[in-house]
């Protein structure tokens, strides 16, 4: 286990990141995520910025704009849940050679039973939440974030974009978010009409939403 430093954040805080490379069940969980992310629900899923620009040709700019972010989302996914939704999941095309009481097994044993150390050289199992280094980490998030959605919606990952009729429905449909999936949000709306999503910059004006490239203030451009 190690940290990664937040340098966009105040007080620089640690993503945990445990690395399962030298763990026994390393190689299975990595053929797991390649036989299931074909099913991962995609539909309101950005893959790239350049998704998300196609998405937002078009918005209408009379319209409240803004993104939410779940804090700590890995951690905090239940893992239980989440295979069960990967259970339910629409695994018929093509249906997965694998019976779903041996799927359970193998999600649970990759998920639930791959030993770490802390940097005090102590080892622990993760019971509950997924890891940041699993190769399961960003599919079991994905679908668990597969949630109940507005009309303008776009997701990578845990960062969500919306775009809805007025400040109240923001608010209670980041209550209802939170609700659902027992994690919170911290939502982030347009200052002086503008607001950063991915890699770019929305800009809000009189009659239409103009676009550029966003850089994060903490990028040095050394790497």
């Amino acid at each position: 286990m190690y940290g990664n430093v937040k340098s966009h954040k105040p007080g620089n805080p640690l993503r945990p990141v445990i690395s399962q490379i030298p763990t026994p069940t390393y190689s299975l969980a990595k053929r797991l995520a390649t036989l299931l992310t074909p099913y991962v629900p995609d539909r309101y899923s950005a893959a790239s910025s350049s998704d998300f620009l196609e998405l937002v040709k078009g918005l209408d700019s009379s319209k409240h704009i803004a993104s939410l972010d779940v804090e700590s989302l890995f951690t905090n996914v239940p893992i239980n849940l989440t295979i069960s939704f990967i259970l339910d999941s629409d695994v018929s095309t093509p249906k997965l050679k694998i019976p779903e009481p041996a799927l359970k097994s193998l999600l649970e044993i990759c998920a639930k039973e791959a030993p770490f150390r802390c940097p005090t050289g102590r080892m622990y199992v993760q019971r509950d939440g997924v890891a940041m280094g699993s190769p399961l980490g960003v599919l079991s998030a994905n679908f668990f974030m597969d949630i109940q959605r507005p009309t303008t919606y776009c997701r990578y990952i845990d960062d969500t974009f919306i775009c809805v009729k007025s400040e109240s429905e923001l608010q209670v449909l980041r209550q209802t978010f939170e609700e659902k999936s027992g994690l919170h949000f911290t939502m982030v709306k347009s200052a002086d009409g503008a607001l950063p999503f991915l890699d770019v910059l929305l800009n809000v004006e009189e009659d239409t939403i103009s676009t550029s490239v966003y850089v994060k203030s903490t990028k040095s451009g050394h790497c």
